[in-house]
């Protein structure tokens, strides 16, 4: 980094979260439109099946391990900055001073494997921003440093 500020990544077993965005997404069209995906899949033969399971997983895989790839965190001595996207690039610089709670959760598959979610309340925002996953050693010891500064 040109500022000198050393960037860290989110725990590997991330992208294994992020694949499941694009199976979602035609899971999400099947419920919305369960009559017009049974038409389509009743249409399909067993090698159109095979071979779109064929794309689909490593597509999904590629997927996650890029959007794993591009999303870095620092923390400087006034703010945090989440830099991610893969084809637009998005940077978040949360100042110190703005974060009003952060939370460290452990759904029960991140239970498992043995990551956690920092969420952040920073004021003056809607939305909360977050690290989805770290270590649950290092999303404890981030947040205690975030408090900490």
């Amino acid at each position: 980094p040109a500022d000198g500020v050393a960037e860290r990544r989110l725990h590997p077993v991330t992208p294994l979260r992020r694949a499941w965005a694009p199976i979602a997404v035609l899971v999400g069209w099947a419920v919305h439109d369960p009559d017009q995906a049974q038409r389509q899949l009743t249409r399909l033969t067993t090698t159109h099946l095979v071979i779109g399971v064929a794309v689909l997983i490593p597509a999904a895989a590629l997927y996650g391990f890029l959007t794993w790839w591009f999303t870095h965190y620092a923390v400087t001595d006034t703010e945090l900055r989440i830099r991610t996207g893969l084809l637009f690039r998005r940077t978040a610089h949360i100042r110190l001073e703005r974060i009003q709670a952060i939370d460290v959760t452990q759904p029960l598959l991140a239970r498992v494997a043995g990551v956690a979610k920092l969420k952040l309340d920073v004021i003056g925002t809607g939305k909360k921003d977050e690290l989805a996953f770290l270590g649950a050693d290092e999303a404890r010891a981030l947040r205690a440093e975030l408090l900490a500064r």
